[in-house]
């Protein structure tokens, strides 16, 4: 699964609210998630911010999204 649609979909929040929180059009989280296009490390920090998660632990540790959920 790709880790930002799991990011969204762990923090319970629409396209539409996450791209607001991250600041960015719900056509660019769509275009993320859908693998069209890859964020930048700046866009990928804005979105870990955008669900309160470090951009270490979402970058360096694919199981920390598991126990971010758990949280």
């Amino acid at each position: 699964m790709n880790v930002i649609l799991e990011l969204r979909q762990r923090a319970g929040l629409t396209q539409a609210l996450f791209a607001r929180l991250a600041g960015v059009s719900p056509a660019s989280v769509s275009a993320y998630e859908n693998g069209h296009t890859s964020p930048t490390l700046e866009m990928v920090e804005r979105l870990a911010d955008a669900v309160n998660m470090e951009l270490e632990v979402t970058v360096r540790e694919p199981t920390a999204i598991e126990q971010w959920g758990d949280r």
